[in-house]
Formats: structure tokens, C-alpha cells, sequence
């Protein structure tokens, strides 16, 4: 019920990155006009964002623990690359995920995971087969979208990474943008109709973006209001060029 955008420019040395305002939680649904529920988050003193469609409490779970596992790195040491940040974030979603089964299937019946697999052999063969399955497929209906700067050797560019049920990572940096969220297919039908390339400049790519955001407001659930955010790197540094919700 969103739709979330994030495209490169400039050959990768820009970055667009665009919401729509509808939150979404369970049973209920409404756009926000002031709030601290947001699907586009900056992670602190990391120069990545994440962006977040499904439920924005999972979301909002998997970033703050995400945050707090890189802050305690950050002290340890104080180089996090941008894979260990998209890595951190892979691991987390899997916890969350993993924790929701817990709760529903094996707590509910007394049991701890690590429990559950000592007493596997006395539990009944429906309870194995009903916890198996959920431990292995469970979906809890959040995709994110992570963007951020890379300064691994040879590079300085931004890159796009998605998580994914059920805590898998890809790489979309070479297509150049990723969508999710309902509006998803709209978005990505016109970025591929406008022949978006990342090798476009940035000015170009934003006004698509805005466009392809547009045609996403079709699908069901995706709200009327934008957040649009652009980074630029000049020279060496990061530069925030805009930053706006209309």
C-alpha cells in the first residue's frame, strides 16, 4: 500500500530517492501530514537512507535495531562500510521475521526456539510440520529499499541495494533504480518507458522520478503527497541538494 522510489544519476555520483505518505499499519490505513512514521529514514552519521514499504512498525523495528547494532560498531570501530551497513540491515529482517514465528507458534505453546529444536523428537509430527513451514516461508510484508554512498576501494558513487522476504539481498546498482511497494509496477513501467538511464543528469532523473511517482498514485493505497529527497557528491564530499514534501 506505498510505493518507494530510488534511482541513480550522474553515473551513479547522484541519487533520487522518492516516497509517497501513506502509512500503513495493521487494520489500519491514512496519509500523514505531520508524524515521526516515515518511510524514507536517514541512518545517523551514515550517509545511507532506507526506504520502507509494508507495515511501518516491522520497519521501524528493523531500523532501530539496525541503528543500534551500527552505533555499537561505530564505537568499536569507526569504519562501516556501506556492505556492512546493507548486511546489518539483511540480518535484522531475518531476526524480526524469525522472532514473529516464535511468538505465534512456539511461545504461544511454551516453548523457545532453541526448545523446540532440543524436544523435536516429543513434539507432534502437525506441530513440526506447522512450525517448519513458517520458520521457512513466513512473509511479514516489508520490503526495503537501501541507498547510500560506497567508498569501497575505487569507489565514491552511490549505490542501490533491496531486502526482501525472507531477508534476501540484491545488488540493483547496475539497473540503476529499484520500486517496491504497490505501486511498484507503475512506477517501474514508466522509468522504463522514459528510457531512464543512470548515466542521465541529475535534474533529469528527478523530474522522471516525480513523473514515475505520478503514475504509481494508480495503484491502490499510494498517496497523493511526496517525499522527494537528491544527494549529489561534489569532489570528495556529500552534498544535499533538496530535500521536500509536497
Amino acid at each position: 500500500m506505498t510505493v518507494c522510489i530510488a534511482a541513480l544519476a550522474d553515473k551513479g555520483k547522484s541519487l533520487v530517492l522518492a516516497t509517497d505518505t501513506m502509512i500503513t499499519m495493521p487494520g489500519l490505513s491514512y496519509e500523514f501530514e505531520k508524524s515521526n512514521l516515515y518511510k524514507m529514514y536517514e541512518l545517523e552519521e551514515k550517509e545511507s537512507f532506507v526506504l520502507t514499504a509494508g507495515s511501518v512498525l516491522d520497519a521501524n523495528m528493523i531500523i532501530s535495531r539496525s541503528e543500534k547494532i551500527l552505533a555499537k560498531q561505530k564505537i568499536d570501530n569507526s569504519d562501516i562500510s556501506f556492505s556492512f551497513i546493507v548486511d546489518v540491515i539483511r540480518r535484522v529482517y531475518q531476526d524480526v521475521r524469525r522472532e514473529k514465528v516464535v511468538q505465534s507458534l512456539l511461545e504461544t505453546r511454551g516453548l523457545t526456539l532453541e526448545a523446540y529444536y532440543r524436544n523435536q523428537r516429543m513434539l507432534a509430527p502437525e506441530i513440526i510440520n506447522e512450525v517448519e513451514r513458517a520458520l521457512t516461508t513466513h512473509n511479514i510484508g516489508t520490503e526495503l529499499i537501501v541507498a547510500g554512498r560506497s567508498l569501497a576501494t575505487g569507489e565514491n558513487s552511490y549505490q542501490i541495494y533491496t531486502v526482501s522476504h525472507p531477508g534476501v539481498v540484491n545488488c540493483v546498482t547496475p539497473v540503476g533504480y529499484a520500486t517496491t511497494g504497490s505501486g511498484a509496477l507503475h512506477a517501474s513501467y514508466y522509468l522504463i518507458g522514459t528510457e531512464y538511464s543512470s548515466a542521465k543528469s541529475l535534474k533529469t532523473v528527478e523530474d522522471i522520478i516525480k513523473k514515475a511517482k505520478k503514475q504509481a498514485e494508480r495503484a491502490p493505497g499510494v498517496g497523493k503527497t511526496t517525499m522527494i529527497k537528491t544527494l549529489t557528491i561534489v569532489g570528495g564530499d556529500k552534498d544535499v541538494s533538496k530535500s521536500e514534501t509536497k
